[in-house]
């Protein structure tokens, strides 16, 4: 700000035997430029998109050139709110509009260093400066845990939004029933999932974005129980609604359940997945699988994972023939009455 002040000195002492005159800087207002968020395509999927995200909070602060110069925190916590409204073949944002109250303006100071962060979905704890240094997420939300940061100059002319591009710091999770049965498998009979979930996953924790864009993941505090697992619904088969109980999935087909789940991230020794796995001939129940395993997964945040499921009827029942009896020569006489 010393350097700023300084100019606006000078040029009103050079007027000042010349009549009264107002001298402005051209101060230009931060403002944010179009979010980018990796794409998601399912259609009960709690991922949000470059299309679909409509706010964030950004943290910011600013620095002055000078060896000694504070650092300054002029973003505390601001909800910018708005939306993509078009975006290019890679899904990168070209258009948009985003917004944050008028009391919360700040101003591009020449030379000036600035740092940005952006929030979605999280409890902050702030550092000594005001920024993010870790967060908070409970996963029985489901909501995307988005997380962005940016550095700029500070610009005497000519505004430049401030861009970020968001990262998502959970995993996401889906399953898949993958029928393996022959391709002349009786088309009478199909498979019915249901009943999907899995616990010993986090339900809260903490992320350290100290070092961002490398994040740390602390020690769940909370996770999902035997009692109060994570659901997935059942597999959804083409042309059912994806909200129904339970379908079939028909022969020699691949079909994914009816949610994606958001998951803390974590290297996990003891998931416990179970689902329901149901053979029907018709509409009848023929054979039932209660599924019910204990597995290792190591789940890594910004990745989508898909738990298969498969199943295979076994061997077609066949036919053979041994052998045709022989008649049995009987020499038992019967007379016939005449």
């Amino acid at each position: 700000m010393k350097k700023t002040l300084f100019t606006i000195l000078a040029v009103a002492a050079l007027a000042g035997c010349a009549k009264e005159q107002i001298v402005t800087v051209n101060q230009e207002a931060i403002t944010f430029e179009n979010a980018f968020v990796d794409n998601a395509t399912k259609a009960i999927d709690p991922s949000i998109t470059t299309t679909t995200l409509d706010g964030f909070i950004v943290y910011g602060t600013t620095k002055g050139n000078e060896t000694s110069a504070p650092v300054v925190n002029i973003y505390p916590g601001v909800e910018v709110t708005g939306s993509v409204t078009n975006v290019d073949g890679n899904g990168n944002a070209t258009a948009g509009t985003w917004t944050y109250a008028d009391q919360y303006t700040q101003y591009w100071i020449a030379d000036n260093t600035y740092n940005f962060a952006a929030v979605k979905n999280a409890t902050v704890t702030s550092d000594a400066n005001g920024m993010p240094a870790s967060l908070a997420y409970d996963a029985s939300t489901q909501n995307d845990l988005l997380y962005a940061e940016a550095t700029a100059t500070g610009k005497a002319s000519g505004n430049e939004a401030v861009a970020f591009t968001f990262s998502h710091l959970l995993s996401k999770v889906k399953f898949s029933f993958q029928n393996t049965s022959a391709a002349t498998t009786n088309p009478n009979y199909t498979y019915k999932v249901t009943d999907i979930t899995i616990s010993g996953v986090g339900l809260t924790a903490s992320c350290d974005v100290t070092a961002f864009p490398t994040y740390v993941w602390g020690t769940p505090a909370t996770s999902y129980s035997a009692e109060a697992p994570l659901t997935f619904g059942h597999i959804v088969a083409d042309g059912v609604a994806a909200n129904e109980a339970a379908v079939n999935v028909g022969s020699q087909v691949t079909k994914s359940s009816n949610y994606d789940r958001l998951l803390i991230p974590g290297n996990y020794t003891a998931v416990n997945v179970k689902a329901r796995i149901a053979l029907l001939y018709g509409t009848e129940e023929v054979d039932v699988l209660n599924y019910n395993e204990t597995v290792t997964v190591n789940l890594l945040g910004g990745n989508a994972y898909n738990f298969i499921l498969q199943g295979s009827i076994g061997e077609p029942i066949e036919f053979k023939v041994t052998k045709v009896e022989n008649w049995i020569e009987n020499n038992t006489q019967y007379t016939p009455n005449n």
